[in-house]
């Protein structure tokens, strides 16, 4: 059994309230299993200096079955939800590890 840690940086710009993206990770052999896990993240709104955070929502997670491909689709949400107003948006960054089993 060989496991192989790759990561994903996925960017969201300019979002509202919730949004789910996609990155494709390789590896150079066929994947048995695949876990994901948030390595980091980061959060701001776009021209606000301070603003409260009521609830803040990251998840990531495999967007298919990696079984005997060698590609894994990282997938990652965001979500603030506890925001007054449809008037900011904001931007964010998620790091996604991919553990996966060769």
């Amino acid at each position: 059994m060989a496991l192989e840690f790759k990561t994903a940086t996925i960017r969201f710009q300019g979002v509202e309230s919730s949004q789910t993206k996609t990155q494709s990770v390789p590896f150079a052999a066929p994947i048995k299993k695949a876990a994901t896990a948030i390595q980091g993240f980061s959060f701001d709104f776009e021209g606000v200096v301070e603003h409260p955070i009521d609830k803040l929502q990251v998840n990531v997670g495999t967007a298919s079955d990696p079984v005997t491909t060698t590609v894994v689709e990282a997938q990652a949400t965001v979500n603030y939800s506890g925001k007054p107003s449809s008037d900011f948006e904001y931007n964010a960054t998620v790091i996604v590890l991919v553990i996966a089993e060769l």
